[in-house]
């Protein structure tokens, strides 16, 4: 299994209302997505400044469901028109369990 961890921080002018529709977005493509295991995607508490906004755990079956996904028309389509115009910075990892 791939787990593959997302840190996304947000731009300061990004609203409450813009990151509660990368929530839903991306809990409704990941449950749509061959290979996927299981997700978690939350915001950050706050509890320490200068954190990344949001958290994106996702467990795949193997890494062809991880490259699958990433090169799905619907993951680009995501990051391109929901994503991009508030994505400050994102930090990615992919780790074997």
């Amino acid at each position: 299994m791939i787990r593959s961890i997302v840190l996304l921080k947000f731009k300061p002018e990004t609203t409450g209302e813009q990151i509660d529709g990368v929530l839903a977005g991306a809990e409704a493509m990941l449950a749509r997505q061959p290979g996927v295991q299981g997700y978690t995607v939350r915001r950050d508490l706050g509890l320490r400044d200068g954190n990344m906004s949001l958290a994106a755990l996702i467990d795949f079956e193997d890494e062809a469901a991880y490259l699958a996904y990433i090169a799905s028309e619907e993951h680009t389509r995501f990051g391109r028109e929901v994503l991009d115009p508030i994505r400050e910075q994102s930090v990615r990892c992919q780790i074997r369990l």
